[in-house]
């Protein structure tokens, strides 16, 4: 295909604010409608975007009118969508959590099979990500000892207590799903397979203002991994922490250590990455308003070309499936308190 790819970009959120922009600005694509929750919000940031079509209804460009599709959705709408775009065979980008469920996740992972189908878990398109994954592989600490990674922040909407599909357990919310699936991909894609879980959750700051008849999803969790190798993995995640936001992975070795961190405001830009106290390594500010456009932008090139080639490309549903299975894990194990 000679021409750029026609893209749907569904998702007046994350969708419109990262998605479109990226993809506009690439030679291989063409953004030629944005899918909405309403008629409304779909038309007005169409033409916010300039483009020609905004609709309500994925399903009506499923026939011919585009080359592509990129999610942006909550997870039950986005586990529906997906199975729509690979039902009709067209290549698929998606934001995590793929589902809500392992299960869901599960049958996603099983149509995209001879698909171009790829999920957005940005943060492995990090060169200071990247950096660290060249040094461990090349056993630049010695043998891997321990991992201590924290996450913590402060929500919008735990700091201003609004409840939304990203405080609901039943629609997918909670901080497992928000950040987990980040740091759990990370940790499989830097030092190998977890074998063994355990997990502590808690939803007291959520629980004070659920609706009445609503569960509240988990705002704290603490996490215990052991990788296939044994080496044990700490992991504590909390979006209801006033304050700093905080992004730190601490890696010790039998000759040396690292420490990645990112204390700034944006999740994106602002990691440092230090061996034995010395810098390696930083991810700079791309300019972008919005400091995930870049780390995306370098997954929506590869994602189009992959689309182009008809090749599967990485990552890809079935590591959205292996994530949501760990998620599913920890979840059973560890309970709400």
């Amino acid at each position: 295909m000679n021409r750029p790819l026609r893209i749907a970009v569904a998702g007046t959120g994350f969708g419109a604010a990262v998605h479109l922009p990226v993809l506009h600005a690439s030679p291989g694509a063409q953004v030629v409608a944005v899918v909405g929750s309403t008629p409304d919000r779909a038309r007005a940031a169409a033409a916010r975007a300039g483009v020609p079509v905004g609709v309500a209804d994925l399903g009506v460009l499923l026939d011919g009118a585009v080359d592509a599709v990129t999610l942006a959705l909550p997870p039950v709408p986005a586990h529906l969508g997906a199975r729509a775009v690979l039902a009709a065979g067209l290549p698929l980008l998606t934001e995590k959590p793929v589902a809500v469920t392992a299960a869901a996740a599960g049958q996603l992972a099983d149509l995209a099979q001879g698909h171009t189908a790829m999920v957005d878990f940005l943060f492995a398109e990090l060169t200071v990500f990247r950096t660290l994954r060249r040094l461990l592989a090349g056993q630049a600490f010695g043998e891997l000892e321990r991992v201590r990674v924290q996450w913590t922040m402060l929500s919008r909407a735990q700091e201003r207590r609004w409840w939304s599909w990203k405080s609901d357990a039943e629609r997918g919310g909670g901080v497992l799903n928000l950040l987990g699936t980040h740091v759990l991909h990370l940790v499989e894609w830097l030092f190998g397979p977890v074998r063994v879980l355990h997990a502590t959750l808690s939803d007291a700051a959520t629980a004070t203002f659920t609706p009445a008849g609503r569960r509240a999803a988990e705002d704290s969790a603490e996490l215990s991994l052991e990788l296939s190798d044994r080496t044990p993995v700490s992991v504590t995640l909390c979006n209801s922490v006033p304050g700093t936001s905080r992004h730190r992975w601490e890696i010790v070795g039998s000759r040396s250590g690292a420490v990645l961190e990112n204390s700034g405001t944006d999740l994106v830009d602002g990691f440092t990455l230090t061996v034995d106290g010395v810098v390696r390594d930083r991810q700079a500010a791309a300019g972008a308003a919005d400091g995930r456009a870049h780390a995306f932008g370098r997954l929506a090139e590869r994602f189009l070309t992959s689309a182009a080639a008809g090749e599967p490309g990485a990552p890809s549903m079935a590591d959205g499936y292996r994530v949501q299975v760990l998620i599913d894990q920890a979840r059973m194990l560890g309970g709400t308190r």
